[in-house]
Parts: C-alpha cells; structure tokens; sequence
C-alpha cells in the first residue's frame, strides 16, 4: 500500500480542521436522523421483515410454546448462512416485543453502516471527513426496504473487513490472519454473497502487491497476499455442504434466458436503490452523483502533472464486483437479486476510491454539504409513503383482536402489485406477539433458515404450492389442506380493493365467515366456522 501522501489531500490541512469536526458532528447527526424514522413510526414497511420477525419469535419461543413445536422443526445449524440477524433477533425477543426488537434491530444496521462506511474510507484517505457523509445516501436502500436483514449487515461486515485489509497494509501476523479468518467466518454465516464479494476485493486489494511480487519474484511480498485470502477460504467447504443439499426454490419461477438490456438493467438503473419514497428518485439521484464525481476525479486525474490514479486497488476492487455481474447468475437456487447485491457493493467500493482522489479546496468545501443535503431531502421524501403504509399496517394490526392466539393464518392477495417491495406480503409475522402460524411462512420451506414445517403439518402442495398462494389473483384449496394434515386455516386475511372473494372462492370459503374488514375496506379477515376446529395442540406432539 501507498503511504499517506499517495492518497491524501493536496495542500495544508490545518485551515481545514475545524470544518472536519462540524462535518464529523454533521455525520452523527444524518446518523441519528436516518435512525429516527423508525422510532417516529410505530411501524417501518418492508417486504420479507415480517417473515424474518415471525421465524425468530419460532427461535425465541421454541421450548415455551406447544405450537410452534407442533409445526416447526427447529434445525441447529444451516451451512448457507443467513443466520447472524435471526439470532440477533430472537436475542432481542427475549427481552422485547416484536415492535421494539425490529426497531432496534433496524436502528443497529444504520448505526453500523455509517461506522462501517467511514472505517473502511478512513483506511483509503486517514484524514478525510467528507466523503464519509456519502453513508446518508446508501444506507436507504432497495435491501432495507425489501427486508433482506442479512444482507445489509453482511455489507456492514465486509466494509470493516476490507478496511482492515487496507490498515494491514502487507504487514500480516498470525494474530492478525486468525482474527481475519474469524470474521470471514462471521461474514458467511451472515451472508455468503457478501463473502464472495469479501474474497474477491481482498484479491483486488492487494493486486499491486501481488504483482510486485511476481515481477521481483519476491516471495515473501507473494505469501503476504496469499495468506489473508487463504484466511477467507474455509466458509468454502460451507458452501459445498449447502450445494450437496439444494435449497428447495419456493416463489419464484424457472429462470429462463434474459436479454442483454435486462442482464444489463441493475447495473444502468442502480435498482439496488429503488425506494417507497419515488422507486427511481433514489435511483437517479446516486447514478448523478456518481457520474458528476467520476467524471470530475478524471478530469482533476489528467490535470495533474503528471497524471496521478490514486488508490487504485480500490477502484479495482469495484470493477471486479462489476464483472462478477456481469459474468455470474442472479439467482443461485433460492438466492435471488445477486446481480442488484454487486452493483451495490461496486458502488461502495467506487464511493471509497472517490474518496481517495485529491479533490481541490473547492471541492472539499461543497461536497460535504451536498452529500449532507441530498441526504435529508431523500429521507423526506419517504415520509408520505412511511405514513401511508403506517397507516395500512395500523388498520391490519388493529383486525389483530379479533384474532385468537396460537391460531393458523392464510395471507392471500387478489390484486397484481407493481414491482418492488410489498409490506403486505408476509405481513402476518407481524402478529408474533400472539403465537400465530403463517400458513405462508416461505423460510419454513427451504433450507436458507433454521425452522422448517413439519412434514405432516406442511401446507404444500396440500393447500397450493407457494407460488400459487402468493399469485394475484391466489389459487388455493382449504379442503385438500384440511384432509392431508388434519388442520385448519384458521383465518384468512383478503387484500385487495374490492371485496371479490365470495364470487370467486365459493368452495374454499364455504365454512368461512366475515369477522372484520379494514377501514379502507381493503382487507378482509375471515374465520373457520366453529364446530370443527382443530383441537388445541399438544407440547407431545
């Protein structure tokens, strides 16, 4: 690695330290601001983070409640990761309700993103406070807002991971390798994309090291490279447990050939980024930032006598993430958005090289207060959705009373949704306060997470198969599910902005009744008839 002046600002810093502690005060506060949207709501909208609330109250209350016992095996350990938050979660179940545990849960991703995006600039320019405000643009994204918890604190991981990386700067002990071999260990187990995005920029990151090496045949500076991306190799034979027993795909269709426009989409339209507050603002607004400032470190490049790259191992990191998008699957098996996951991580990676450009006094005193501002504008921007969905998901919650505990649940929607994500999708995990079973519980059908159905009480294919239940309009079959394992949908919740459903299930709803509609009317929850409903279940069972 290059020393400081390699990477530094041009120029005397001293005029500038005082505007580095009101921009290191201004971060902790678009910090702060950024978490406050969870805490001013009652509820933060998001598509799969209602499922993951609902298996981790599964994890929390095992041993304490005869129900989830009942339905759910609990395995003790999955070799595809995707484990870290869910017991995180149940962790803060344990000593919270679901409200809180999600709150503060979300509250620590935000914490750790901004941490973990300046520890990982700092390790490229020591001295710079500018570029670490680039945190309030990224931290809101696509994967938040989808639920994908896992993921977005993987990313935090690797962050920290490849800032060490950089601060060791060639000088690896055996302290040192175990610690890194530890945390990638960590990092799988949080997320495996953000693993393979860690070994690859490791090896981006010391590829002018390695080529040193190789033209001065100099071996020690070679097992200097190699060592910490042997550090990073275990979680590999993870990975070949986890393909020698298939994830079982739940509601998605078969892959078929793409064309180059749409192999291309994630990475021209930056939809890692798409947001409920306007799906492209967020989008176009990182895509011109990042054009503007590239274009502008190039030029400020070639000006300089001589032309002067800097921190270019980190740029070379971000165009490997490129090519692994643009070379590998966007799904593997279950996994899904992998293509949108590396460009995220490219962008992160582009931002850090950003950073290392020697960017004028001029520059110095905008970008800061841009990064700032644009920030706070795309926060606001999400408050009216933030509201309207608070409101919805207030009008489900509150249909919750009329909801007996430890019952069975069936969400199904009768309207085609646009992309992107859905809060109501999984919504029914939302209710583990009460012990409920969501008859559509994707994670208990594929070996990604640790509860599973048990075979006699799973709901596929007797009652559908996932991709049917989850279609707009649903198909579904009460009766089969009914005969096949002796249960009950107990209730079903309707959404959709008409009240179709007695036309169009007559049969399935037969022995339903209406109990509650939102007050919008756009949901509608319906209960078994009493009479023959399943008895109470046994903690033998």
């Amino acid at each position: 690695m290059p020393g400081n002046e390699s990477r530094g600002y041009a120029g005397p810093r001293g005029p500038a330290s005082t505007a580095d502690r009101w921009w290191r005060i201004a971060l902790l506060l678009l910090a702060v601001l950024q978490c406050s949207i969870f805490w001013v709501f009652p509820y933060y909208p998001t598509q799969d983070g209602p499922s993951h609330l609902h298996n981790a109250a599964v994890l929390a209350n095992y041993r304490s409640e005869a129900v989830y016992r009942q339905y759910y095996i609990l395995t003790p350990f999955n070799p595809a990761g995707n484990l870290t938050t869910q017991f995180l979660l149940a962790g803060l179940l344990k000593i919270a309700g679901p409200s809180l545990a999600e709150k503060v849960l979300l509250t620590g991703y935000v914490l750790l993103f901004f941490l973990s995006f300046r520890y990982l600039l700092k390790a490229v320019v020591p001295d710079d406070e500018i570029f670490p405000l680039f945190a309030g643009l990224m931290v809101s994204n696509y994967f938040l807002e989808m639920g994908f918890w896992n993921y977005i604190y993987s990313v935090c991981l690797m962050m920290l991971m490849a800032g060490y990386y950089l601060r060791r700067r060639g000088r690896w002990t055996t302290g040192a390798l175990t610690l890194f071999c530890l945390a990638g260990l960590i990092l799988y187990l949080t997320h495996a994309v953000s693993w393979i995005v860690c070994v690859a920029a490791v090896g981006a990151l010391g590829l002018p090291r390695l080529l040193s090496a190789l033209h001065t045949r100099d071996r020690s500076a070679l097992l200097q490279w190699a060592m910490p991306v042997a550090a990073l190799a275990p979680p590999a034979a993870l990975v070949l447990l986890q393909f020698a027993h298939p994830a079982q795909v739940t509601d998605i269709g078969p892959v078929g050939p793409v064309s180059l426009r749409e192999h291309l989409w994630p990475l021209y339209s930056f939809s890692f980024m798409h947001s409920m507050g306007g799906r492209l603002l967020y989008a176009a607004t990182l895509e011109a930032v990042f054009a503007v400032l590239t274009a502008a470190a190039v030029i400020f490049i070639w000006r300089g006598s001589p032309p002067r790259w800097r921190a270019p191992e980190v740029l070379t990191a971000s165009v490997v993430c490129v090519v692994m998008m643009l070379v590998g699957p966007d799904t593997i098996g279950a996994g899904l958005f992998i293509h949108k996951r590396l460009v995220f991580c490219a962008c992160i990676f582009l931002a850090a090289w950003l950073a290392g450009q020697n960017w004028p006094a001029v520059a110095r005193n905008i970008l800061p207060a841009l990064f700032l501002g644009l920030s706070i504008i795309l926060l606001a921007a999400k408050i009216p959705a933030l509201a309207l969905w608070n409101q919805r998901i207030s009008d489900f919650m509150a249909m919750q009373d009329a909801i007996r505990p430890r019952s069975s649940i069936l969400w199904l929607n009768l309207q085609q949704l646009e992309a992107g994500p859905d809060p109501y999708r999984d919504a029914a995990g939302m209710l583990a306060a009460k012990s409920i079973i969501d008859l559509r519980n994707y994670e208990a059908t594929a070996n990604l997470f640790l509860s599973r159905f048990r075979p006699e009480h799973m709901p596929f294919p007797a009652l559908g198969t996932l991709g049917d239940i989850a279609g707009a309009p649903p198909k579904f079959d009460t009766a089969s599910y009914e005969r096949a394992t002796h249960d009950r949908a107990d209730y079903i919740v309707f959404q959709g902005p008409e009240a179709r459903e007695m036309r169009m299930f007559p049969t399935q709803l037969a022995d339903y009744l209406l109990i509650s509609t939102s007050r919008d009317g756009g949901l509608r929850l319906y209960e078994r008839k009493p009479g023959d409903l399943k008895s109470p279940p046994s903690p033998d069972k």
